[in-house]
């Protein structure tokens, strides 16, 4: 919604609602929400109107204030009270008394029937979003800007997350609007904005990022689809880390916000991220990404350690290379690891061997890059993977490949791809080589398996 000029009276539900991009009803309970309208008449009967200012701040989370406010509730309220001066005080009382228990007694059966119908869902349809209950029924909708109807989305949100995001015991929604087109297979999103309401569909907050990113190699701006996505806590407070990508070429950006939507930081990569985690340790949080790094020698897996309650800065690059962020902090993360691309990845079509799951467990962490892979046959797909494991400090424990690497191996002996045995292949043991990167040492190379050459 974009910021009013002057305050502009809206003289029925029609206009108010069309000024929230909803529709009546969804408005008529955001009044019980503390939506400020005024009633001519009393409320329940007559004519209703708003301003647009003080819509403007309930929905900034302020109280309305200022003088229309004041003004216009006190001269439509007190006529409807006015018949109240002609009656005996013992009687007024005994009325005032009959009103307030009509008014508990209304508000009870309100909050039955709204906690009775939880959010069970978010769609999307007809440029809307649609709350529903578990039934099936409508509870919101709204209506996205009006120029997103020109092309409007042809497949469901790929992020619907509902839960307690503000530790309010409410569940609050994270919906997205996607791209145009469809998904690419390695991707778990591909949208182009983010939309966070109450669980009675209003909204708190709205991102779609307008960034313009500089390296060594020139500038970056949007659009910025949004890829990967992670809800996660940490001492009790929730984060909201995204992923988003430049739309055509290597630079990501992810961001962490906490569960008022407030900004915690940002951590720039020179390639890809696809995959995201957390772990819990006894100094804090831990955020994981994963993905490749974009480098002049090639374009390699990748694992970066971030602060879960403050991202900052960007991946450690070569000063003056093109992939170096000029315009980022300059802090680096706690960790970061490069896995050069194998034998077989290096025959894939693919052409990079992207981190793309990172697994926590009470031993440390497992990251897994995907290596190569064949086409689908009758028996099914063989995959080769990599697997890193980690110490929960993080050093390196194990390097391997997955059976699914030695099996591929063979098959492309057979057809002719690869000119020479398993027994003599030199990644037979595992991966050889992972570059390693953190504040106090810089880079320095990890040899895992040269003992079993």
């Amino acid at each position: 919604m974009s910021d009013p000029v002057g305050d502009k009276r809206l003289d029925s539900w029609k206009e108010i609602a069309a000024y929230l991009r909803c529709d009546e009803r969804t408005a008529m309970r955001w009044q019980e929400d503390g939506l400020p309208v005024h009633h001519v008449g009393g409320r329940g009967r007559g004519r209703v109107f708003a301003y647009n200012q003080e819509i403007d701040a309930w929905l900034a989370g302020a109280k309305p204030a200022g003088p229309s406010s004041a003004t216009h509730h006190e001269s439509v309220a007190a006529p409807a009270l006015g018949w109240l001066a002609r009656i005996p005080r013992i009687v007024q009382a005994g009325i005032l008394a009959a009103l307030a228990i009509g008014l508990y007694a209304s508000a009870a059966l309100i909050w039955k029937a709204t906690s009775s119908a939880p959010l069970a869902s978010v769609t999307l349809r007809d440029n809307r979003f649609l709350g529903v209950s578990k039934s099936g029924k409508t509870l919101w909708t709204y209506s996205l800007p009006t120029e997103l109807a020109e092309s409007p989305p042809t497949r469901p949100p790929a992020i619907a997350y509902i839960g307690d995001l503000q530790a309010s015991g409410g569940r609050q929604t994270l919906v997205s609007v996607p791209m145009p087109g469809g998904l690419r297979s390695e991707m778990p999103a591909n949208e182009r904005e983010l939309y966070f309401f109450t669980e009675t569909g209003r909204l708190l907050w709205h991102f779609q990022p307008k960034e313009i990113l500089t390296f060594a190699s020139g500038d970056y701006g949007p659009p910025w689809p949004i890829r990967v996505w992670l809800v996660y806590h940490a001492a009790g407070h929730t984060r909201i880390a995204i992923v988003v990508h430049h739309n055509t070429w290597w630079p990501s950006v992810l961001w962490l916000f906490d569960g008022q939507a407030r900004e915690l930081g940002r951590f720039v990569n020179s390639g890809n991220i696809f995959a995201l985690s957390s772990v819990d340790t006894p100094a804090g949080p831990l955020l994981l990404a994963g993905g490749v790094r974009n480098h002049e020698d090639e374009v390699s897996g990748m694992l970066a350690v971030l602060d879960g309650n403050h991202v900052t800065g960007s991946s450690p690059e070569q000063p003056g290379s093109g992939f170096e962020c000029k315009s980022c902090p300059p802090e680096r993360p706690l960790h970061y690891f490069v896995f050069p691309r194998s034998e077989l990845n290096r025959l894939d079509p693919n052409g990079y061997n992207p981190v793309v799951l990172i697994s926590p467990s009470e031993g440390g962490v497992t990251a897994r890059s995907a290596e190569a892979s064949d086409v689908p046959a009758a028996r099914g797909k063989i995959v080769a993977d990599g697997i890193f494991e980690f110490s929960p400090d993080f050093r390196l424990q194990r390097a391997s490949y997955s059976d699914g690497y030695r099996e591929l191996h063979k098959k492309w002996e057979r057809e002719g791809k690869i000119n020479h045995p398993w027994e003599k292949c030199p990644d037979r043991f595992g991966p050889r080589l992972i570059r390693s990167w953190d504040p106090q040492h810089g880079w320095i190379e990890i040899h895992p398996n040269a003992g079993r050459r």
